[in-house]
C-alpha cells in the first residue's frame, strides 16, 4: 500500500510517495517475489481506512506491507 504521510506537511507527500515507489522497485528484483505495480498500488492512495484484508483479497496478493512517514521534533 501506499505510504502514508502523515507528517502534517502537505510538502513532505513527495518523500511518502517517493518511498513507496523505491521500495516496489526493490521488492520487483527479488525473483522469487511479485509486487504489484505503481499504478496499481497507488489507487489505495488517499482512500482513509481501508480495510487491509479486502485490498489483499481484491490484490490477490499474500501479504500487504504498510508503511507511515511523520515528522520527529527538532531539539
Amino acid at each position: 500500500m501506499p505510504f502514508v504521510n502523515e507528517s502534517g506537511n502537505a510538502d513532505v507527500e513527495y518523500l511518502s510517495d517517493g518511498m513507496t515507489e523505491m521500495l516496489i522497485s526493490s521488492l520487483s528484483n527479488i525473483p522469487s517475489l511479485f509486487a504489484k505495480a505503481r499504478s496499481t498500488v497507488f489507487y489505495y492512495k488517499g482512500k482513509e481506512r481501508f480495510r487491509r484484508r479486502r485490498s489483499g483479497k481484491e490484490l490477490k496478493v499474500q501479504a500487504v506491507l504498510l508503511g507511515r512517514v511523520s515528522n520527529a521534533g527538532m531539539i
